[in-house]
């Protein structure tokens, strides 16, 4: 076959087509690396690692929750059906056997298999709600026609060392496996005879496939290889970007607008097809393993030591808040520490009375005892996100006992406090407490 070798252009850096998308990095509260990321709309996705790592958000990564981890299994690839049923593959860390999770509820608890899978499974991927396909370590592949539950192997034609580190369904008939050495092989009948090995044209490993249908892909893979075909693998195109960058994942959302992302935070976008790349600013260093792009103006990325970015016009409101408590019952305050400009406000204050829409209210609490307090703020994005706090309130003589002990030991705090954000933190009478919980902080903070 005759062989078809590219050198691509690279121009300029932080391509925006004339909108002001960019690139924005997310806490996502985990050192894990985070190989895989998936979304089903513009506020609710998943992040997927190692050591078990499962992260959640509601609210478009303003915030992430981690879900039931697992610290035995490292996870490569996840997949969601719908807000409740996903699945996610890897390897049982200790036994090195294949582990294959499936959840019903969102990921609050996950069903753990095991036993089914020889070895590392790298990649899964769904062709409809319940016809899939996985694909890992000795060039093991196998398939569910019931949405995950059961899976049976197939006939790859590869053995021991032929790792396949992606696969890509783009019909339930025409799927794609890459791996090391440049292996590609394909199918056109879902697997029902033996895959059909094709020519990739490099030696180098590939990482990541994908197919807008039948006829059209790209494969990515280290020393900067990005491989198409127009014609359903028969003859793959190479296209060298940079030898210096590994890439790991490749998406497109129709024949022109593609992304591909690799080592040290390099992310590059096409709008020709892949005859140019343009460079964009990700916000990290990190090594970006996967990416999900909902349309040429909303993605977001996953990588190495937790990294997680957001592409789009208006990152996603992080709610955080701040309150100053008075001695015993009397007006308390509530300062309002969100980020990415939220633009509306809705206060919870755990009594039963009626809640605020004010930026910055005050709260007057009619008895001494516990009371959980929400903030929900929202913006241009589209998405909510939501801080949870507990206060305590007591009653005069003992918060004044209570502010009395601890007081001078926290002043220079709190005025440090005051200096930076909290310009309303002055004592009031006989002191003050003060509590940070939310982005912000990561911790519970209490200052008194």
């Amino acid at each position: 076959m005759k062989k078809l070798l590219l050198v691509t252009a690279i121009l300029g850096i932080g391509f925006t087509n004339g909108i002001t998308q960019t690139w924005t990095t997310q806490i996502s509260n985990t050192a894990e690396d985070l190989n895989s990321i998936v979304f089903i709309d513009s506020c609710t996705g998943w992040a997927f690692g190692t050591g078990g790592a499962i992260l959640k958000t509601t609210s478009g990564g303003g915030s992430w929750d981690p879900l039931n981890t697992l610290p035995v299994l490292d996870i490569f690839s996840g997949h969601f059906f719908n807000a409740a049923n996903g699945i996610g593959v890897g390897v049982h860390a200790i036994t090195g056997v294949g582990a294959k999770i499936t959840t019903a509820n969102g990921g609050l608890t996950w069903n753990i298999d095991t036993v089914t899978f020889p070895g590392d499974l790298f990649d899964i991927s769904f062709a409809n709600n319940t016809t899939g396909w996985v694909a890992g370590i000795d060039g093991y592949v196998a398939k569910t026609i019931n949405g995950g539950t059961a899976f049976t192997p197939q006939n790859s034609g590869l053995g021991a060392g032929d790792d396949l580190t992606s696969v890509f369904f783009a019909d339930a008939s025409n799927g794609w496996a890459v791996g090391v050495g440049g292996i590609i092989i394909n199918t056109n009948d879902g697997g029902t005879t033996p895959w059909t090995p094709q020519t990739s044209n490099t030696i180098e490993d590939l990482n990541s496939v994908f197919f807008l249908n039948p006829l059209k892909g790209w494969a990515v893979g280290f020393g900067g290889v990005i491989a198409s075909t127009t014609d359903g693998g028969t003859i793959w195109a190479d296209t060298i970007i940079n030898p210096g960058i590994d890439f790991f994942d490749v998406v497109f959302l129709d024949d022109s607008t593609g992304w591909v992302v690799g080592t040290a935070g390099n992310i590059f976008m096409t709008t020709d097809g892949g005859f140019t790349w343009n460079l964009q600013a990700s916000g990290t260093g990190q090594d970006i393993f996967s990416i999900a792009m909902l349309s040429s103006a909303l993605g977001w990325y996953s990588g190495t030591v937790g990294a997680i970015g957001h592409y789009g016009s208006v990152p996603p409101a992080s709610a955080d808040f701040a309150f100053f408590l008075a001695c015993g019952i009397d007006t308390n305050s509530f300062i309002d520490l969100s980020l990415n400009t939220p633009t509306s406000w809705l206060w919870d204050f755990g009594d039963f009375t009626a809640n605020s829409t004010l930026q910055n209210p005050t709260h007057v609490y009619s008895a001494p005892g516990t009371y959980t307090v929400t903030l929900t703020v929202s913006n241009a994005s589209g998405c909510s996100d939501t801080a949870v706090a507990v206060v305590t309130i007591h009653n005069q003589d003992s918060q004044q006992q209570i502010f009395q002990q601890l007081h001078l030991q926290f002043v220079p705090v709190l005025l440090l406090l005051s200096q930076i954000h909290l310009q309303a933190a002055l004592p009031h009478g006989c002191g003050i407490l003060v509590m940070v919980a939310g982005i912000t902080s990561k911790i519970l903070l209490t200052l008194i």
